[in-house]
């Protein structure tokens, strides 16, 4: 007899204790899920011989790829980019309002040449340099490489101090041969007189080559010095030596 049960899909046996299994019942079975295999056989060898609707694994990964490309906005024109840039390309093409290669060329190097820092002045540089021009061309003002070279080797100041020690006669030595100068004792007159002896007490006194102040002569290494505070018969008193005064000496080589 048949099963008291059936299976869901199939609707085989499921016999339980009280069922009397029968063979017709067992091969009545054995054909259903035989001639289900078979159905399902055929569909699948028939599915796999479809060429078209199938794709090799390297097919496959072709055509992830070709997707990822063309997923990428960035990496495409959109139609309009396409048209504007169709008119961009008839624009460039016209020949009349463009430049030519060399123009370019040309171009570019002077925009090279005008962006280099270095070898261009700015306006305020512009300025400063046409100021110091006119300046410059102002003669009066200036003076030739001439005169400044004889300028130079003339005028070779050099000034030096020392403090009097009372000697009648000092030697001070400069290091050179003055050709002109002054020594004057500081704190002091450079002349005054003295009422009680009736005597002019000179502190100061000139020199140069071409002659000499009174207490003062010249050497190949300085010059020498005369203190004679009590002063001649004539009431002339040379104090340029004097215990306490610092003398200063200005001199030119």
């Amino acid at each position: 007899m048949p099963s008291t049960y059936k299976t869901d899909f199939l609707e085989l046996n499921k016999w339980v204790g009280e069922d009397k299994p029968r063979m017709d019942d067992f091969n009545a079975d054995n054909l259903k899920i035989d001639s289900g295999a078979a159905d399902l056989n055929h569909a699948i060898t028939a599915h796999a011989g479809a060429t078209t609707p199938h794709m090799s694994v390297q097919d496959r990964f072709a055509l992830e790829a070709a997707g990822t490309h063309a997923a990428n906005a960035t990496m495409h024109m959109s139609a309009q980019d396409r048209t504007n840039l169709n008119t961009a390309h008839t624009h460039v093409t016209a020949v009349p309002p463009h430049f030519s290669t060399q123009d370019r060329n040309s171009l570019n190097a002077a925009n090279t040449h005008v962006a280099a820092v270095p070898p261009h002045l700015s306006t305020q540089d512009r300025n400063n340099l046409v100021a110091a021009v006119a300046h410059m061309a102002t003669g009066n003002l200036h003076m030739t490489q001439a005169e400044r070279t004889r300028l130079s080797n003339t005028w070779d100041w050099h000034m030096f101090a020392y403090p009097g020690n009372g000697a009648a006669n000092r030697s001070i030595a400069l290091g050179f041969r003055p050709s002109f100068g002054i020594v004057f004792g500081s704190g002091v007159p450079l002349a005054e007189t003295n009422m009680h002896n009736l005597t002019l007490r000179q502190f100061a006194a000139m020199f140069s080559t071409h002659g000499v102040s009174r207490g003062v002569t010249i050497h190949s290494n300085g010059i020498e010095v005369q203190n004679f505070p009590a002063g001649d018969h004539l009431g002339n008193a040379t104090v340029l030596n004097m215990s306490g005064v610092v003398y200063t000496i200005i001199a030119v080589r």
